[in-house]
């Protein structure tokens, strides 16, 4: 579960793109995570994508390969979030799994697991990434929807306006 919400914070996916993630799209040498449709899942938007892997996560899915890069298991096209690379982890399996999670560490309830989709882009703005970027990286079509993304951001600035003064 760790691996699964730390990818998540790191790469703003989706968590059905997270749990039909395989070996094969992650490409340690590029340090990118490839989105891939394929016959068994398609994106939302029915669009492949790449998406830079900060050091931070790249390390910690690097362990699950060997020196060289191939999978430590035989089929590059095993799934990595799986019981038997197979099959990818239900995603209500993991929803139910991210809320127990949630009770555990004593957090708020209502935070869903999209929250972390919510949470990467809205930092990304904050670290002045330009908006048709985030949108790519989000594999958005339309820049109006990567906006609703950016709540936090206008909230921010709003914050920072209140008290000014002439």
């Amino acid at each position: 579960m760790q691996l699964i919400v730390t990818t998540a914070a790191y790469t703003g996916m989706r968590l059905n793109e997270i749990l039909h993630l395989k070996y094969s799209g992650i490409n340690t040498q590029e340090k990118i995570i490839e989105v891939i449709n394929t016959g068994k899942f398609t994106t939302k938007t029915k669009k492949n994508r790449i998406i830079p892997v900060p050091d931070t996560l790249m390390n910690e899915l690097t362990s699950l390969f060997s020196d060289n890069g191939t999978p430590l298991l035989i089929d590059p096209e095993n799934y990595i979030f799986s019981t038997d690379g197979k099959a990818p982890y239900d995603k209500s399996y993991i929803t139910r799994k991210f809320k127990s999670l949630l009770r555990k560490l004593k957090l708020n309830e209502d935070l869903h697991f999209h929250c972390l989709r919510h949470t990467y882009f809205s930092n990304l703005s904050r670290l002045n990434v330009p908006v048709n970027y985030i949108k790519e990286l989000a594999g958005h079509s339309s820049i109006k929807t990567t906006e609703i993304y950016l709540h936090n951001f206008s909230q921010d600035l709003n914050n920072f306006v209140s008290g000014f003064k002439y």
